[in-house]
């Protein structure tokens, strides 16, 4: 539409007294303001339907729903007002037309024509407020951080922005300021409330998808590399997606809007020095944006609304956070030429000493005896102890908070909530320089007296004399007689498509059930697995058991999980934590844990020895010391049967070793027969006892035998 430069001053002229109106009123209710939306809401509705039909734009000037005197031009709040009332907690806020300090000309650069105040679809309204009935999927959201950071409720640098440049003030000096720009650091729990009502107002929702430190986002603040990504858009997205596809599956797809999405591939073993050189010959081999190849990028979180133009809900396509992958095999999947090993540009790194104070487990339970003496409902304590814990990261957190709650709150002081304390927790940890022994001095001084731990107290660990180890009558915890013991692992190997995961899901089936298997006795039990290939698979295993053991309930305690986990250190303690809270909501105790597969749950290369250490040490640590037989589905080598695929450290770690194998004969009833046989067991065998070792004799070996039995595959 033409425009001149006398009818833009004379709507600047009205924007500026809409403006200042604005403050006059800033104290009045929010019901105007919400009314204010649903006519806006509404004549957009109508403005973009006389559009649509050729009507001429000047016979829109009033909203017709919910505020009839009130014209077009009066609904346009400025972005300076918006800013002034944004704490006011509206829950609508109405994005603007041009700053009335942005002349003619320079808006038309930057937005295109400037429409007159009638026609309110032009580009000064690409990102308005969201339309009534459009609100976040949240649990997207969630699903999506569980993905990238193995927790949904894993703290998060989160950066908003408005996705309008319209709605940005540019001060005198020329500078723009964007009145939605925001960093906040949380769990998408906490932030969630914040984030949909600043989407809600046109902002984009960005995660900072590489780990900080809590005290910022930029390069500096980058302290862990979660994944490597390629931004698509532009004509041929579609098709430099799909390639990058096929060369390397990723671990997450995201549609941003339709035909643009982002590709993250998680990374097992990238250091903060090693992202760029990694990612730089990364995006030119796929074509991805180079402008969003930087360690402190941050990218869209599906869930939210992408606002430019018609609202789109930012999607989640697909999720496999098993899929992790080394350098090397990023490397060989695009053909990318050798990486250098350190940065292609110096930056400033923040040292572990500047981030976090670790707490023993000692350390806590004396952390916890000297707060008894504080008092959490002094708010110059609580202030004081909370710097000296906020970078003691989660298990500080859980200390302060548990502390907090013993203040009683009277209406003025004391505890508040859970959000309270960790947005103050949050806000002082860039900025506190106090130690947890801060609170040990504050407490002394209170009459706190600390009481030093003995050392087999505080680390359980002790040497046992000879006549203790001769007389003692501790016998093996069987849970499957001479096959499988408590607080051992034992993994069930075997070539694909030979019964592994069957024959593993039937032990675990019978142990549940608490009938024999094969012929040997079980202690009935609550049984877990940690399934890697899904649903589907999983449920045809249950029901072709079930058809074989007709008189089995199908209420016997046997659980499988939705989706698989990286077992790495948190990975494995979140599923302890799951399984203990389940043990405890139903009432059982767990005697098994089935990991199927090793290759889904591995959160490294499986050929490599640190990698592996890493595995088995978090599975001791946080799922054998459930006093559990832990089987672990795994592949054999083509080389030999009892040739476990992978590094040997593995091998070394178990407690007994199975093989599974599809027998020759084919079984009468139309099921598969599969071979059972045991290579190694620890403290027991299938078939003989062990002789006693009394005397000068050296026992033999065991030879390994052949159990076979037979199992319905459900077809």
């Amino acid at each position: 539409m033409p425009r001149n430069n006398t009818a833009f001053q004379e709507r600047k002229k009205k924007r500026e007294e809409l403006h200042a109106s604005r403050l006059r009123d800033a104290d009045q209710s929010d019901a105007r303001y919400t009314n204010d939306a649903k006519a806006l809401a509404a004549m957009t509705s109508a403005a973009q339907t006389t559009k649509d039909a050729n009507m001429p734009t000047e016979a829109i000037t009033t909203a017709g729903a919910g505020s009839g005197n009130l014209s077009a031009d009066k609904l346009q709040i400025d972005a300076r007002s918006v800013k002034e009332l944004d704490n006011k907690h509206y829950p609508t806020t109405i994005h603007t037309p041009p700053s009335p300090a942005v002349e003619p000309e320079e808006w038309e650069r930057e937005t295109g024509p400037t429409m007159t105040p009638a026609n309110i679809t032009g580009p000064e309204n690409e990102a308005a407020a969201l339309p009534e009935g459009l609100v976040p999927d949240l649990d997207m959201a969630g699903q999506y951080i569980e993905a990238l950071t193995g927790n949904r409720e894993s703290i998060i640098t989160v950066q908003t922005f408005s996705d309008n440049e319209a709605t940005k003030i540019i001060e005198a000096d020329g500078k723009k300021v964007d009145p939605l720009a925001k960093i906040r650091h949380g769990t998408m729990t906490d932030l969630a409330p914040e984030l949909a009502k600043l989407n809600r107002q046109g902002a984009g929702i960005f995660i900072c998808v590489n780990e900080t430190n809590l005290a910022g986002r930029k390069a500096a603040n980058i302290i862990g590399v979660r994944a490597v990504w390629g931004d698509f858009d532009g004509a041929n997205a579609s098709e430099l997606a799909n390639a990058a596809t096929e060369s390397l599956p990723p671990s997450i797809e995201i549609e941003t809007s339709p035909g643009n999405r982002h590709l993250y591939w998680l990374t097992s073993n990238v250091s903060v020095a090693g992202f760029r050189p990694l990612i730089d010959p990364l995006t030119a081999a796929i074509g991805s944006d180079p402008s969003a190849r930087t360690i402190e990028r941050v990218l869209r979180i599906p869930g939210f609304f992408h606002c430019k133009r018609e609202p789109r809900m930012v999607r989640l396509l697909s999720e496999h956070p098993e899929r992790r992958y080394t350098t090397e095999q990023i490397v060989a999947a695009f053909a990318l030429d050798s990486i250098p090993t350190t940065d292609t540009e110096p930056r400033e790194v923040a040292t572990f000493d500047e981030l976090a104070y670790v707490l023993s487990e000692q350390k806590v339970a004396d952390l916890r005896s000297a707060l008894t003496f504080l008092d959490a409902k002094d708010r110059n304590t609580w202030i004081a102890v909370c710097g000296a814990l906020c970078r003691s990261g989660d298990p500080g957190f859980k200390v302060f908070h548990d502390w907090s709650k013993t203040a009683p709150n009277d209406g003025k002081h004391g505890y508040q909530n859970e959000t309270d304390c960790r947005a103050k927790f949050l806000e002082m940890a860039p900025h506190a320089k106090s130690a947890p022994e801060a609170i040990f001095k504050m407490a002394t001084e209170k009459g706190w007296i600390n009481k030093p731990a003995s050392a087999t107290a505080s680390t359980g660990f002790r040497f046992v004399p000879l006549r203790e180890l001769a007389d003692s009558t501790v016998n093996p915890h069987w849970v499957v007689k001479h096959w499988l013991e408590r607080d051992t692992v034992t993994c069930i190997a075997g070539q694909p498509k030979h019964g592994k995961s069957f024959s593993a899901f039937d032990i675990g089936l019978h142990v549940a059930a608490g009938i024999p298997w094969c012929g040997k006795r079980v202690e009935q039990g609550a049984v877990f697995v940690i399934a890697g290939e899904g649903q589907g698979g999983t449920s045809r295993r249950t029901k072709g058991w079930l058809l074989k053991h007709p008189e089995v309930s199908k209420d016997i305690p046997f659980y499988v999980s939705n989706k698989s986990i990286q077992l790495d250190t948190i990975g494995a303690e979140k599923t302890k934590a799951i399984i203990e809270d389940m043990c405890k909501e139903y009432g059982i105790a767990p005697s098994m844990i089935i990991v199927d597969t090793l290759a889904r749950s591995f959160p490294g290369d499986e050929n490599k020895t640190e990698d592996m250490n890493t595995f088995v040490a978090a599975l001791d640590q946080h799922l054998k010391v459930m006093d559990v037989a832990l089987i672990i589905v795994h592949h054999s080598t083509k080389s030999g049967s009892d040739v476990l695929r992978g590094n040997s450290a593995l091998r070394g770690a178990l407690d007994g070793l199975i093989e599974v194998a599809k027998a020759d004969t084919p079984s009468p009833t139309g099921g598969i027969l599969i071979e059972v046989k045991p290579h190694w067991l620890k403290d027991g065998h299938p078939h003989r006892k062990p002789r006693s070792l009394a005397g000068p004799t050296q026992a033999r070996p065991w030879s390994a035998g052949v159990s076979t039995h037979q199992c319905a595959t459900g077809r």
